[in-house]
């Protein structure tokens, strides 16, 4: 997967340069064999656009990033990737929306719906891929030498589903009243988690407070999705291109190659790195919040560089608003150039302080336990 993760990035870098003009040579360093494993890559994210997907997968492979990357008309991807991968990005925004997908996902020849029914099929005398309009987008037709891919990428849809597991209602962290109510389990080769589908979460899309007061803690993102403090599952930047931004989790280390400089009541918060100097979705969101200069809810992670970060989970630290932005780039290893941008937030006056007694003792007791399980 991390192979075809690279070709996937090698592929739409070389698109992009074409479609810009800048370096249209570098289209022949695209190979057949490349627009093979591009196809693959797709077949691969059929299968693992079902039930046993968990959240830990999609982020360590960076699929929405990578589906994102291919529907993007301004990279340059000839039909039908984009409408492909439109699809794809669809059903694993079901799974990072906490619901379950729906069971068609889960077949043993996973099909997109009919917006992209039509298939890529590939030429051997050719270096881009063409269209087969006869044939379905699965796992059984147009897939060049399939058979002779890795076991990984063959193997059929588990026969027996493993079923959501509700926790009895008086369980100390996932019962009615624990850190983790209404979220469910599912324990495979990995654990997954939901939010119960019987119960109603608040709605996060909302700008100021939402009614949470300063140092509201909470254990796992998902938490934050069921009680409306951030409604996205992984993403830290929350919100639409009307309205900005609702709120911003503040996660990254710069030890761990993040960009983000915390100050405290000032936040140079970055967006994800790219590989062109357009705005991603988050950067514009985050760009139109200045415009309109409506206040953002800001969560730290205990992950984060801010000296007083919460020591496990999240915590609300009060409103900021953003008043500014820089574009910034270096160069990387071999050659590559990655962009940002950098975002600077403002917390907003008159609030009280950050509450650094959270998460309390007992917090921080139960949130050991939410790996336990029940």
């Amino acid at each position: 997967m991390l192979f075809l993760k690279d070709v996937a990035k090698k592929v739409g870098t070389a698109c992009l340069r074409q479609v810009r003009k800048k370096e249209p040579v570098q289209m022949a360093a695209i190979t057949g064999e490349d627009w093979d494993n591009v196809k693959l890559l797709l077949v691969t994210f059929c299968h693992l656009a079902d039930e046993s997907t968990t959240l830990e997968m999609i982020q360590r492979f960076q699929i929405m990033g990578i589906l994102a990357m291919f529907t993007r008309s301004e990279n340059g991807f000839p039909y039908p990737i984009p409408d492909v991968a439109r699809v794809m990005k669809d059903k694993f925004q079901t799974i990072l929306d906490g619901h379950i997908p729906i069971s068609s996902a889960s077949t043993s020849s996973k099909q997109p719906s009919s917006k992209s029914s039509k298939a890529m099929s590939t030429s051997k005398n050719s270096t881009n891929p063409t269209l087969n309009s006869t044939s379905e987008f699965n796992t059984e037709t147009n897939t060049t030498n399939l058979t002779h891919a890795p076991t990984a990428f063959n193997k059929p849809a588990p026969k027996i589903k493993i079923p959501w597991r509700k926790a009895p209602s008086d369980h100390d962290i996932f019962g009615l009243t624990g850190i983790m109510h209404h979220i469910l389990i599912r324990q495979d080769i990995t654990k997954s988690y939901c939010i119960d589908p019987t119960f109603t979460s608040t709605v996060g899309s909302v700008i100021g407070h939402n009614g949470f007061t300063i140092g509201a803690w909470f254990p796992r993102q998902l938490a934050m999705i069921r009680d409306g403090m951030h409604n996205l599952p992984m993403g830290g930047i929350a919100g639409n291109s009307i309205s900005g931004a609702y709120s911003v989790v503040v996660a990254s280390s710069n030890a761990k190659g993040g960009k983000d400089i915390d100050h405290g009541n000032t936040i140079y918060y970055s967006s994800t790195l790219r590989s062109s100097d357009s705005l991603n979705n988050g950067s514009r969101i985050l760009n139109r919040s200045i415009e309109t200069g409506n206040p953002i809810r800001v969560i730290r992670k205990s992950t984060c560089d801010f000296v007083n970060r919460p020591v496990v989970g999240y915590r609300y630290e009060g409103l900021f608003k953003a008043v500014s932005i820089e574009e910034k780039n270096e160069d990387e290893e071999g050659g590559e150039k990655v962009f940002w941008s950098l975002f600077r937030l403002e917390r907003v006056h008159g609030q009280v302080g950050f509450d650094l007694n959270r998460p309390t003792e007992g917090e921080r007791m139960d949130y050991k336990r939410v790996d336990e399980g029940y």
